[in-house]
């Protein structure tokens, strides 16, 4: 079995794929695949994909039959990886060369079934990092049952900064969502409940391309309805799994700072339907969250004695 499956979801990023790649054929760590998936690009992406794949057994090319997005090629990538771990990461991206074998070496040695490790943009200028905590940072390992009403504050809701131990996935049946914006919300949400074990690498071990063409970032405040349904199915899911009381202080937090950050970026005519669509969706817990639509300097003072 191999130890590292990488699924890369591939459309139209032929400008930095090769710098992409070149980062992952030459990791530290050499026993690895790398599954991409290629979501009927129409640039030259193929093409490099090909190049890359004559030259590295270790690198597979699925091709979907339709532009499906993330989400979907993420699924379809988990569906077909072997390795013990998998990391989901993005075509227009930058990593370290010790990515591979420094979030392995975490997970063995603690055992867990995910790996945070700390990234920031390609500029170098900013450290996306974690909040820190004493409680935390001292141990070696941790669940959400040791910080439940912090469990959802602590990192950033994507999957691009984790490992996970393929077996907790599968076991879980843990998928993305098919949706254009926050599909990893929700997947990197949940698995912060379900996970026995959660290891925290204080290592910059990737570096985020803001705004690429064609990548979620760069499209922020279009599918602004979206968070709604991420944490609308999170609530959900914690409901079922009985652990909403326990966790309910941080969900409805992290819940604010997601529709904060949506609303921030969402123009200007369409921000008061983005407000009746919260209403509508949220009934009466929009008491919760209608603090967003105030000015930024009264929502600092009230979060800061929240």
């Amino acid at each position: 079995m191999t130890k590292l499956s990488i699924v890369l979801p591939v459309y139209n990023v032929e400008k930095y794929l090769k710098e992409t790649l070149n980062c992952l054929v030459n990791q530290t760590f050499s026993d690895i695949e790398i599954i991409c998936i290629n979501d009927c690009s129409k640039d030259n992406s193929r093409s490099i994909l090909t190049d890359f794949a004559s030259k590295d057994k270790r690198v597979k090319i699925i091709d979907n039959e339709q532009n499906s997005g993330a989400a979907v090629s993420r699924n379809k990538g988990l569906d077909i990886a072997t390795g013990e771990y998998v990391l989901f990461l993005d075509s227009d991206d930058i990593f370290e060369r010790n990515l591979a074998e420094s979030v392995i070496k975490a997970a063995d040695e603690n055992n867990s079934d995910i790996v945070i490790y700390n990234y920031d943009t390609t500029t170098g200028n900013k450290k996306i990092n974690f909040k820190k905590n004493k409680k935390l940072i001292d141990k070696k390992f941790f669940s959400y049952k040791d910080i439940p009403d912090r469990i959802f504050n602590i990192i950033p809701p994507n999957a691009f900064s984790k490992l996970y131990r393929r077996k907790f996935l599968q076991e879980n049946n843990l998928r993305f969502q098919s949706l254009k914006s926050c599909n990893d919300s929700y997947f990197a949400l949940a698995s912060l409940i379900l996970a026995k074990q959660i290891s925290l690498l204080d290592k910059v071990l990737l570096h985020y391309r803001i705004n690429a063409t064609g990548n979620i970032s760069s499209s922020r405040g279009v599918h602004y309805k979206n968070i709604i349904s991420v944490m609308k199915s999170l609530k959900s899911f914690l409901e079922e799994n009985s652990v909403y009381n326990e966790v309910e202080k941080s969900f409805i937090k992290a819940f604010r700072n997601h529709l904060r950050y949506e609303f921030k970026f969402v123009s200007k005519e369409n921000k008061m339907d983005f407000i009746e669509f919260c209403k509508s969706e949220l009934g009466n817990d929009w008491k919760n969250y209608e603090i967003i639509t105030k000015p930024v300097i009264f929502q600092k003072f009230v979060m800061f004695f929240n």
